[in-house]
């Protein structure tokens, strides 16, 4: 709760535009499994922080699922520190189009607004 707090004074201290709300997950599981736990566990840091005062409107939440793992691991084998979520300040920048601190692209990551994909009931 802490990390989570300092992440929106800190916002409000450099007056980030947005924050990006990443959520990671590590090998155990199906690809669909593992993007839809990253996406729940992404909004479920969203939504703490627009408890604790970030604007919503200002809050985009990512999935990545396994993509960039922290620990690489066989299949199927657990790694807490692959679990994870990133919360990342894009700042106000002075020109069109340009934003410090982008995330680089998760190719097929899943949205806040996008449907969460069928998951196999295994």
């Amino acid at each position: 709760m802490a990390i989570l707090q300092e992440a929106v004074r800190f916002g409000r201290r450099v007056d980030a535009e947005c924050l990006r709300v990443v959520g990671h997950s590590d090998l155990t599981g199906t690809t669909e499994r593992r993007q839809l736990i990253s996406r729940l566990r992404a909004e479920t840091v969203a939504r703490e922080l627009v408890r604790l005062g970030s604007p919503e409107a200002c809050i985009i939440v990512q999935a990545c699922g396994d993509r960039f793992i922290l620990v690489p691991t066989p299949d199927v084998v657990a790694e807490v520190q692959n679990r994870r979520v990133d919360i990342l300040h894009e700042a106000k920048a002075p020109g069109p189009g340009f934003n410090l601190g982008r995330l680089p692209s998760c190719p097929g990551a899943l949205m806040a607004d996008a449907p969460a994909p069928a998951v196999p009931t295994q």
